[in-house]
């Protein structure tokens, strides 16, 4: 009798350390506790967003020694899109110029040598100018000095994007070609948010984010530091 009562307490013990195992096994295993997100797919949804709103901008300089006395002068420049000026002494100078064929033309004078900082692309916002009082710059009156593309995400890349998340999210991530769902939010660096994606939430117990500074270019060519952050789930 007491044998017959021992071995059935051992096939209780064993069957509760059994259950405990499957119960160790499900909670090890278990989807609900483990993030189905690798970084790798963080690093690639980064990359991803910031590939499809960035632009290419040529940027130079030109130096015009003798500015002629006139309310606007040109002068001959490869075509590089549509134009915008600022006085190198002077950020707030900002303004937008005007491109057409090959010239590039400058509704202002300064007396004086002046450097001008140049940004090209067609991305910039249209601009016009009464270019008929216009004079052309002596070849040995301007230097212009190296040009150089950089990369910049664009202001209106970002709205689009913004756009796009609200109105078919799912469109976008297809689009896009990201395998996981994924958010944004666009801030300066002490906290300011500037824009904010991150409506679909999170499905899963993990989410994975990454914070990449960027140059924020708008189309009258201002440029700001900002922070952008990507979460993936």
């Amino acid at each position: 009798m007491k044998k017959a009562s021992i071995g059935h307490i051992e096939m209780i013990i064993s069957f509760i350390v059994f259950v405990g195992f499957i119960i160790f096994l499900f909670y090890l295993f278990s989807p609900l506790q483990k993030s189905e997100i690798q970084p790798g797919v963080l690093e690639f949804a980064a990359s991803t967003l910031l590939n499809a709103a960035s632009i290419n901008v040529d940027q130079g300089s030109l130096l015009v020694k003798t500015p002629p006395l006139a309310s606007c002068f040109y002068v001959p420049l490869l075509e590089r899109g549509k134009v915008i000026a600022t006085l190198a002494a002077d950020d707030s100078s900002r303004k937008a110029a005007y491109s057409e064929g090959s010239s590039f033309f400058y509704g202002a004078y300064t007396s004086g040598d002046t450097l001008y900082h140049l940004s090209f692309s067609d991305q910039f916002e249209e601009n016009s100018l009464d270019t008929s009082g216009c004079l052309s710059l002596d070849l040995d009156t301007y230097i212009f000095g190296l040009f150089v593309k950089k990369l910049y995400v664009f202001q209106g890349s970002l709205d689009q994007l913004k756009a796009q998340y609200d109105g078919d999210y799912p469109g976008l991530k297809t689009l896009l070609g990201l395998p996981s769902d994924f958010g944004f939010i666009v801030r300066t660096a002490d906290g300011v948010i500037r824009m904010q994606e991150v409506s679909r939430k999170a499905t899963k117990v993990n989410v994975l984010a990454k914070d990449i500074p960027i140059e924020v270019i708008d189309k009258h060519g201002k440029v700001e530091h900002l922070i952008m952050n990507v979460q993936v789930w």
